[in-house]
């Protein structure tokens, strides 16, 4: 394993701090517990994850962190967590995969929700749902589209990396990604949950950029 692909400790520490908080006292095998957290971890860290890491994990849970008061903020947290511990460019069916690993990974841990944390884990397969539960975890997923374009730009360039093996012809990434990126285009809007329509505005613009950067390179 690449070492530079290894997030920071200050990522795995965010993550681990609302685990220690979250999950841990529900759960009476510690050591379970910890090696769950451990293949987490190595899964997120590994060298062919250039955006699908534990940086962009520990976003997500910075993100979740104005809603712990919600009673479901444990079954969120898991969601978030998991949502991609399953990601394989080469695939289309991540989602429905992560979401089995996490029934599997609460089913082992005696945790409750796993239908609730598995139904949230698949709707980020199409982020297009009407259930508020299932809006927050795919626009807190989504959330790097209203970032600034320079971050943007990086995550872009993290998602070419994470396709170089099944498209290391440039054209044929391209070519896919604006298949990806006309599909959000078609969509009302890209952030559906009230507390993000308002990132809508600079999604949209950072989508129609990055489109037409691609445009010009083909």
């Amino acid at each position: 394993m690449n070492p530079e692909r290894f997030e920071s400790g200050h990522d795995r520490k965010r993550i681990h701090t609302t685990w220690e908080r979250e999950v841990l006292p529900y759960v009476a095998d510690e050591e379970m517990a910890a090696a769950v957290f451990d293949v987490t971890l190595v899964t997120y860290s590994d060298e062919d994850r250039y955006y699908h890491n534990l940086s962009h994990i520990a976003s997500c849970v910075d993100m979740l962190d104005p809603y712990r008061g919600r009673e479901d903020y444990q079954k969120l947290f898991l969601a978030l967590l998991w949502h991609d511990v399953v990601y394989d460019t080469a695939r289309t069916d991540n989602e429905e995969l992560s979401a089995e690993k996490a029934v599997t990974f609460m089913d082992g841990l005696g945790l409750d929700g796993a239908e609730d944390v598995s139904r949230m884990i698949i709707s980020t397969k199409e982020h297009a749902t009407d259930v508020e539960d299932e809006q927050l975890v795919c626009a807190i997923d989504m959330s790097i589209l209203a970032e600034p374009f320079p971050i943007y730009l990086a995550y872009t360039k993290g998602i070419r990396e994470e396709y170089r093996k099944v498209a290391p012809i440039d054209s044929e990434f391209y070519d896919g990604r604006l298949t990806f990126l006309n599909r959000l285009s078609r969509k009302q809007v890209i952030f559906q949950h009230p507390d993000f329509v308002h990132l809508n505005g600079v999604a949209d613009m950072n989508v129609r950029h990055e489109k037409a950067l691609l445009a010009s390179k083909l």
